[in-house]
């Protein structure tokens, strides 16, 4: 018959300490799931950094994050906003996005199930997807300035290359009105706070209304607008 040491029960008594923590640790974090936060400002990030731009994010062997992972960069600096950074860089999100199945191949085509990664998050049924040329209606757009005023942030789609008369879908994210004129913008191409029209606006004139192409509602959990 074995016999359980001093050094044993030590052992025994450290670990059953450790799991105490660790229980106590998820009853507080599942008690804060529902719970209304104030979201930060979202972190700048690039799908060009060096340290994982090479990467292939979802299925497949062409998407990169440098060639193609402008939402899922869009969306870690989303979560940024309410969770420290070590959970939510691009390589961790992407990683969090394939558990919860929300990739098709390479194609993010299950965007709700984003919610399954990231509890601290919503998916709203509000989106708005445009036609190529179209003008956004005033009725998206004052939703627009609504949800950036009440989360700090919103993913919008535009026009990778306006000029070229050939739709180019491209994400990046809204963080600041400019009065009703323009927006600023993170772009997850380099990682920087630029002008939505002087970047994606074309030459001949476009307004914010031609150059938002769409918006995905994703957004902090801190209660509806």
């Amino acid at each position: 018959m074995s016999t359980i040491t001093a050094v044993d029960r030590r052992g025994l008594v450290d670990l059953t300490d450790q799991l105490r923590d660790t229980a106590e640790w998820l009853e507080n974090w599942l008690m804060n799931l529902d719970t209304p936060v104030s979201p930060r400002a979202p972190i700048a990030m690039s799908q060009n950094d060096p340290a994982y731009a090479a990467i292939h994010f979802a299925g497949g062997d062409y998407w990169t994050f440098a060639n193609g992972g402008c939402y899922v960069t869009d969306v870690a600096m989303v979560a940024s906003q309410v969770y420290p950074f070590a959970e939510c860089d691009p390589p961790r999100v992407a990683k969090a996005l394939q558990m919860a199945e929300c990739f098709r191949g390479a194609e993010l085509v299950h965007p709700q199930r984003i919610t399954a990664a990231y509890p601290l998050l919503e998916w709203p049924t509000d989106a708005y997807y445009n036609r190529s040329g179209d003008r956004m209606p005033a009725q998206a757009m004052q939703r627009v300035h609504e949800h950036l005023e009440a989360y700090k942030s919103l993913i919008v789609k535009v026009d990778y290359r306006p000029e070229n008369y050939y739709f180019n879908m491209h994400f990046v994210l809204l963080v600041e009105a400019v009065g009703d004129e323009d927006f600023v913008i993170i772009d997850p191409l380099d990682g920087q706070r630029v002008s939505l029209l002087e970047r994606y606006g074309d030459s001949r004139g476009w307004s914010v209304e031609q150059a938002l192409f769409g918006y995905r509602a994703l957004r902090p959990k801190v209660g509806a607008v």
